[in-house]
């Protein structure tokens, strides 16, 4: 994408985040979805990021320098990605902190559990394959991984979804 497009899109972003209005995530009782209010989210990958891309099917991770580094399904189109992070269980938004937006929000594609972060708070945000048995690496909490394995289990991938939190979630008694 050339450089005046991307500046434009990011203008354009930042318009919506000035302009939005406070909405709720149905059914969780959340404050803030997006700052435009509409309940969506934009997947952004990043210019130039290949860091969590390979050319194999299925997520899984490769040695990094510091630690294993997530690579996501090359089967995941940017569609899919903005699909599965609207689907996605975001973190409780603490309003007493002034918090307006999730930190984190967690979804499941084909059994593999992924985290998303903000890329523009509140508008936009990126994700990659997550695993909870790294150092320093905060368990998810119990009641949003039910949840994950409630969806697995909708899109018929519950055994898939098993494997993955045996291997990668360090506490196994969701």
């Amino acid at each position: 994408m050339p450089r005046d497009a991307e500046a434009q899109r990011r203008a354009q972003r930042k318009t919506v985040r000035l302009q939005g209005q406070a909405g709720t995530r149905a059914g969780r009782g959340l404050s803030m979805t997006d700052s435009s209010g509409t309940g969506k989210w934009i997947y952004e990958r990043g210019e130039g990021r290949y860091k969590h891309c390979w050319n194999r099917p299925y997520a899984g991770f490769v040695p990094g320098g510091k630690g294993p580094v997530g690579k996501c399904s090359c089967t995941i189109t940017r569609d899919i990605a903005e699909k599965t992070l609207n689907e996605g269980i975001p973190l409780a938004v603490d309003t007493a902190r002034g918090e307006t937006f999730p930190g984190k929000i967690y979804c499941v594609h084909e059994g593999a559990i992924y985290e998303a972060v903000p890329t523009m708070p509140g508008v936009s945000y990126h994700g990659y394959p997550w695993r909870g048995d790294l150092k320093g690496r905060a368990s998810i909490p119990r009641r949003i991984m039910r949840e994950l394995r409630d969806m697995a289990e909708q899109q018929g991938f519950s055994e898939e979804f098993r494997s993955w939190e045996k291997k990668y979630a360090k506490n196994r008694r969701f």
